[in-house]
């Protein structure tokens, strides 16, 4: 009982996938219609809603007390790397945020400018990478700018530093470096013939009704004598007649 019981709950799960893709075959001009729907909302989203962002980058190095520029040793890169993340940290610190707030008269909260700041620091080196993201190309850069300024004379006062050489000032981006129109775009379109091709691929699985020969086989566990092919133009015949 139990073996006939399981076996046909593997032939109620059983999954055509051959069907499915002759399905989405049929489908396919409103799939494709729905993703250029999506993509175009995509694209207008991209371009008339979301805030245009500007990258402004600077760059520093880092030099302790107690090296000398042309004596530098492997020890010396090692230990100066464990610092790296001192570094980072003390550049995003309430500290350093407010002084360029009060410097640049800013008119936001020491959160949101931590927010358009992100600290880069490769591994092995003492370069200091700062790039802030902002809808101000102008702003972009000087808040740059005050951010390295600033953290360079905190890490010289509080981490014993001899010196913080700037390597980069900041530059004034020229073109947005987000949103990315064509990324949204693309992101809408796949997203719209997802969903389709997910929606019908369901209702193709939930749709028990009995469509060929082989579902009535496997439904009723009967066999089928002969088929009827269906003929349209019965039906035109009919109506003319009338």
């Amino acid at each position: 009982m139990d073996n006939n019981q399981a076996m046909n709950h593997e032939d109620e799960i059983e999954i055509d996938v051959i069907a499915i893709l002759m399905d989405l075959w049929r489908k396919l001009p409103l799939i494709i219609v729905v993703g250029i729907i999506t993509a175009a909302l995509g694209f207008g989203y991209s371009s008339f809603k979301l805030v245009p962002m500007y990258q402004s980058s600077t760059s520093m190095y880092v030099l302790p007390r107690t090296t000398d520029v042309t004596t530098l040793t492997a020890t010396d890169i090692q230990i100066g790397s464990l610092l790296t993340s001192d570094y980072a940290e003390i550049i995003k610190s309430r500290n350093v945020l407010e002084k360029v707030i009060e410097k640049l008269e800013l008119n936001m909260s020491t959160g949101a400018l931590a927010a358009e700041i992100s600290v880069n620091i490769p591994e092995q080196t003492r370069m200091v990478y700062i790039t802030v993201k902002d809808p101000s190309p102008v702003n972009a850069m000087k808040i740059a700018d005050a951010v390295r300024e600033i953290s360079s004379e905190v890490i010289r006062d509080s981490m014993n530093i001899e010196a913080v050489n700037v390597v980069d000032t900041a530059n004034l981006p020229t073109g947005k470096c987000s949103p990315s129109i064509p990324k949204y775009t693309l992101l809408g379109g796949i997203a719209g013939i997802f969903l389709m091709c997910a929606f019908f691929v369901i209702r193709f699985i939930l749709n028990d009704s009995i469509r060929t020969p082989e579902d009535i086989e496997k439904s009723l566990g009967l066999s089928v004598l002969a088929v009827v092919p269906s003929n349209p133009n019965i039906k035109k015949s009919k109506k003319n007649k009338k």
